[in-house]
């Protein structure tokens, strides 16, 4: 059984009964214990992403068991409890994928969407793509390495953070949360969330330790960061909104010559304020994916409490309730679901 993509467009979403995937060389078949639900797999879900030929199981946040290896695989085992990477296919020769950068590889496919996915009983992947979990972890909270490894390119690999910075992170949306997280490991003196309303998402922010929490559909979200800063603004802002009002309010209230991160991808191409950029000396940067080394940072920071993803879970269903999981998210009532196959 295996959740699928049948068609283009809203819907077309169901169980259907696949194959089970042969094992090929240099590759592990794995079983997921735990598959989180992912912004772009519910934006497949409702026809604004179609980044995949159908039929296409979906799937990408992962954590699992190996139940086969290929040929010339000699570092994992069957019975291995690992989490994966998304790369599902790419050259393997050029600068990027030999520099651990596979995201940026021109023939990356990414598992879930441009090879087959992990809301399945089994997912056949790239055997180097894979790393063993540490035993302190659970699945649940495994699952969302991949989550992790997205804030944690942004922030540590993509801006230089120092320690007494103001930082404003956009959208408090998993990748958000992780992010603000991950920011408060430099030791910052403020940082403030922003979303779009007071909702579940700004109240664990809170929890997670944010100075200061912002609804953007009931104040001037400029203003109260101005405020909040004595007019200083931020020294760092991080964008995972996807939004094009988010990004133009942070570069508006980020500080001449400080940072801008993006991460949250827009549906669209927008005009930018580049006079802004250019006048504030602002650096504005962009973050896609994540590199081998940040999931294996990842992975330690997990095991060390240093982050948790197990406080995002709200929800964990059975693959067979998957609709129901959807439109939890959908209806912004949660902030992380987790489907088991």
């Amino acid at each position: 059984m295996a959740l699928v993509k049948m068609a283009k467009g809203e819907g077309h979403l169901e169980l259907r009964e696949v194959p089970k995937p042969c094992v090929k060389t240099g590759h592990v078949l794995i079983k997921p214990e735990a598959v989180g639900i992912c912004g772009s797999d519910v934006a497949r879900y409702t026809g604004k992403l179609v980044d995949y030929e159908p039929p296409r199981i979906l799937g990408h946040e992962f954590s699992g068991t190996i139940a086969e290896v290929g040929d010339n695989v000699t570092q994992l085992n069957p019975g291995d409890r690992i989490v994966c990477e998304t790369h599902g296919t790419y050259c393997g020769s050029c600068y990027f994928c030999m520099t651990g950068q596979h995201a940026l590889c021109s023939a990356r496919k990414g598992i879930g969407y441009g090879v087959d996915g992990a809301y399945a009983q089994y997912v056949l992947a790239p055997a180097e793509m894979a790393h063993p979990m540490p035993e302190s972890l659970e699945f649940e909270e495994a699952a969302l390495t991949d989550t992790l490894t997205v804030a944690l390119h942004a922030v540590a690999d993509r801006v230089r953070l120092e320690p007494g910075n103001t930082i404003v992170v956009f959208g408090m949306g998993p990748v958000g949360l992780l992010a603000l997280q991950v920011a408060r490991l430099y030791g910052p003196s403020k940082i403030i969330a922003v979303d779009i309303s007071e909702n579940v998402r700004l109240k664990m922010a809170r929890e997670l330790g944010a100075d200061h929490t912002i609804a953007a559909d009931s104040q001037d979200t400029m203003s109260a960061i101005q405020d909040y800063t004595g007019g200083k603004g931020a020294d760092v802002c991080i964008d995972t909104a996807g939004s094009h009002a988010a990004l133009e309010v942070a570069l508006k209230v980020t500080r001449p010559s400080g940072q801008v991160v993006v991460v949250g991808t827009h549906a669209k191409a927008e005009e930018t304020d580049i006079e802004r950029i250019v006048t504030k000396q602002l650096a504005m940067i962009g973050s896609w994916s994540h590199t081998w080394m940040n999931c294996e940072t990842a992975l330690r920071l997990l095991a060390a409490r240093k982050v948790s993803t197990r406080t995002l879970i709200t929800h964990s269903l059975p693959l067979t309730e998957w609709k129901k999981a959807f439109e939890i998210l959908l209806n912004l009532e949660g902030v992380k679901a987790i489907l088991r196959p």
